[in-house]
């Protein structure tokens, strides 16, 4: 199995996308990032996998080489013609079906031809041939409402083949499934595609499934986030149909697990291009921590306007917490405790039914403090750790509240910037920090884990209805 840095194939690409980025303008007037820098080229013959984590950009990346977004930055080319509109050679299947409810499901998979212009007749033998090829012959007839939700995306798997793209575009096509319908649909696409004779040249799916990015794809690229950016392009060179089941399967995700485990947002270390991390020095990264703990203390500070305003830099970046609480954190080292050895992401996932973009954030807020490592996929407690889930209520609250303050820059900021201001601050200040250099989503997200932080280790309190910060008495200064 080859899961090396992909070369160029000796196939005709159909999309080449040449150092695109795209950014929009916040309400404040920044600018948000949302892709940065990505060159990337789509062949006939293969299917790709786009994964990520959630904020990775992943689906404006397929509507951006669909034509449907303009890149800010970089061009996107059909066949070698850039694009200026809609892509002419894809189809693409969304998570939601986008079926219309008052069509029938013929008239809803005639619809793409019906804006070609194709004649009736015509219309209706591509139509019925594509029901067909997906197991929908008999529903015809049938309206959106009384079909399942496999069958709907049934529908939109016909919708999307009867038009013969040559890139047929997926986004998230299986994620609003159950699981054994979901496994279902996927056979059913990489049956349709090993037929010799088959209408579309490559097939581009965004997931964040690991399992089903290695069960699918040919190659699979890999985007970071904050903004989206590539980190890894890996091709996986395994028979089809493939075994779940075999070492060489495991193998290929683990490695995935890994690359994904080393672009945490918490994490200040490099990922190179082939998915192996960069490792900076204990007291680089602890130097760095408190350098931008300094620089985001000042910054609230001269908001607050104690400070003097010539100090500072307006663009010292501000370190991303995991969107993770302590209880589920405290949870997750439940889960670890009686296997010191550690154990791989993909097993946690399967043990707690867990989507892997709700175990990442977990996994990267026990970096951050400290209380886990994950090298290789393969999670395990640190000393801290065991520490901390070994203390009682009380005890176990001042060791958090001693790593978020040696780890969390926002947290540590927060709590010197209250120690310098009476105790006090409003809530605005901390939101309008954020806001200036992230979306107004992010920056919700960023104040509302500080506090749940803050809270837990009995650092500062917040009054929502005052807009209040206010530090607890008895925090040593």
């Amino acid at each position: 199995m080859n899961m090396n840095t992909v070369s160029a194939p000796n196939t005709e690409a159909i999309i080449r996308a040449e150092h695109i980025s795209q950014s929009f303008t916040a309400e404040n007037g920044s600018t948000q990032h949302v892709l940065k820098d990505i060159s990337f080229t789509l062949h006939e013959g293969e299917i790709v996998a786009i994964l990520g984590r959630s904020g990775a950009g992943k689906s404006t990346f397929l509507r951006t080489l669909a034509g449907l977004v303009e890149p800010t930055a970089g061009s996107v080319a059909y066949r070698g013609k850039t694009l200026t509109g809609p892509n002419p050679g894809v189809a693409i299947i969304f998570q939601n079906f986008a079926l219309m409810p008052w069509l029938t499901v013929q008239n809803n998979v005639e619809l793409g031809l019906r804006a070609r212009g194709v004649k009736r007749k015509e219309r209706a033998e591509r139509a019925l041939a594509a029901i067909d090829s997906i197991g929908l012959d008999g529903f015809e007839s049938a309206y959106p409402k009384e079909l399942s939700g496999g069958m709907r995306q049934r529908v939109g798997i016909a919708r999307a083949l009867v038009l013969r793209p040559d890139a047929l575009f997926m986004d998230e096509p299986f994620s609003a499934l159950d699981v054994l319908t979901a496994e279902n649909l996927r056979q059913e696409v990489l049956k349709l595609w090993s037929k010799k004779e088959r209408d579309i040249k490559s097939v581009l799916i965004v997931t964040h499934n690991i399992e089903e990015a290695v069960q699918m794809a040919d190659r699979v690229v890999v985007l970071g986030s904050h903004p989206g950016h590539l980190i890894a392009d890996l091709r996986i060179d395994l028979p089809r149909p493939r075994n779940r089941h075999s070492a060489e399967f495991g193998q290929a995700v683990d490695r995935l697990y890994a690359i994904l485990t080393g672009a945490t947002s918490a994490d200040t270390t490099n990922t190179s291009g082939t998915g192996h991390r960069t490792q900076t020095e204990p007291g680089a990264h602890a130097a760095a921590q408190s350098r931008e703990t300094a620089a985001i203390t000042e910054m609230l500070m001269r908001r607050a306007g104690n400070s003097n305003p010539a100090h500072g830099s307006g663009n010292t970046p501000i370190h991303l917490l995991p969107n993770a609480t302590p209880g589920g954190l405290a949870g997750l080292l439940d889960v670890m405790a009686d296997t010191p050895a550690g154990l791989d992401l993909a097993d946690i996932a399967a043990d707690l039914s867990f989507e892997v973009d709700d175990l990442f954030p977990l996994v990267d807020a026990g970096i951050l403090l400290n209380v886990l490592t994950a090298e290789n996929g393969h999670v395990t407690i640190t000393a801290e750790g065991k520490k901390w889930h070994r203390a009682d209520i009380l005890t176990s609250k001042q060791i958090f509240a001693r790593l978020a303050l040696n780890h969390a820059p926002l947290v540590c900021a927060i709590d010197r910037a209250l120690a310098n201001n009476g105790g006090k601050l409003r809530g605005e200040l901390i939101l309008d920090l954020l806001r200036s250099r992230h979306p107004n989503g992010l920056a919700k997200q960023q104040f509302e884990t500080a506090i749940s932080w803050g809270r837990y280790g009995e650092l500062f309190d917040y009054d929502a209805d005052d807009d209040e910060l206010t530090r607890t008495v008895g925090q040593s200064e």
